[in-house]
């Protein structure tokens, strides 16, 4: 995995070289799924009527392989009563279940829809790049659309540790949150945004790939019913 210089060089290299760029971009097409998320409507309103809020699904090794599991926000995960997954191949399918991890800032999506198993590439987790204020990171912007672009974006803030209810939290200046994928150039994943920064339409909060493997690991646990999260 790149590192340190070699990962901002070929960021830029990316971002100068349109069409390594766009190939990187559609490259992620695989890997990072939208999504629609309901929540629980009024009895008095009509259930046809719901505007669902719009998200992406991450695509993540696990620490000990197997098959991909699917991240996305926490919050849509816990707030959500339904689901909606766009494949690859441009099909709509229904998640079967929905939980919260670690201290619940990100979700874990269950979809057993055996044709989109088939089509995801899990990204590798990536702890080796030290995400501090301006580390550079890509998000993908129109991912499947006919073009879609790179967009760059730097690590902003990173919440104290001893202050914070959640391990690995960085605020970033992609504004694209509700599990928009942070990534290195080569392709690994850094992080993933779960919502808004508090206060600021331009900014988001992330958790980092360190959190996120641990999190993933066997012997942790799903969130309490009242998630730390911030």
């Amino acid at each position: 995995m790149l590192a340190g210089p070699a990962h901002a060089d070929r960021l830029n290299e990316l971002l100068f070289n349109y069409e390594a760029g766009r190939a990187f971009a559609r490259s992620m097409q695989r890997s990072v799924v939208p999504l629609r998320a309901y929540k629980k409507m009024p009895a008095h309103l009509d259930p046809s009527t719901a505007q669902p809020i719009i998200g992406f699904a991450v695509a993540v090794a696990g620490p000990k392989g197997g098959r991909a599991r699917l991240l996305t926000s926490g919050p849509i995960a816990k707030e959500a009563v339904r689901i909606d997954l766009r494949s690859p191949s441009g099909r709509w399918v229904r998640v079967d279940k929905a939980v919260t991890l670690g201290d619940g800032a990100i979700g874990e999506l269950t979809c057993d829809d055996f044709w989109l198993r088939a089509e995801l590439v899990a990204l590798a987790l990536n702890s080796t790049i030290e995400l501090k204020r301006t580390t550079p990171v890509f998000a993908v912007d129109g991912l499947h659309a006919q073009f879609p672009t790179l967009r760059k974006g730097l690590v902003v803030n990173v919440i104290d540790p001893d202050k914070a209810p959640v391990k690995g939290v960085y605020i970033n200046d992609i504004r694209f949150a509700h599990g928009t994928a942070l990534l290195a150039a080569d392709g690994s994943l850094l992080g993933i945004n779960y919502r808004r920064a508090p206060d600021s339409d331009e900014r988001s909060l992330a958790i980092d790939a360190e959190t996120l493997g641990a999190w993933l690991s066997p012997k942790s646990k799903t969130a309490d019913p009242k998630p730390a999260a911030p």
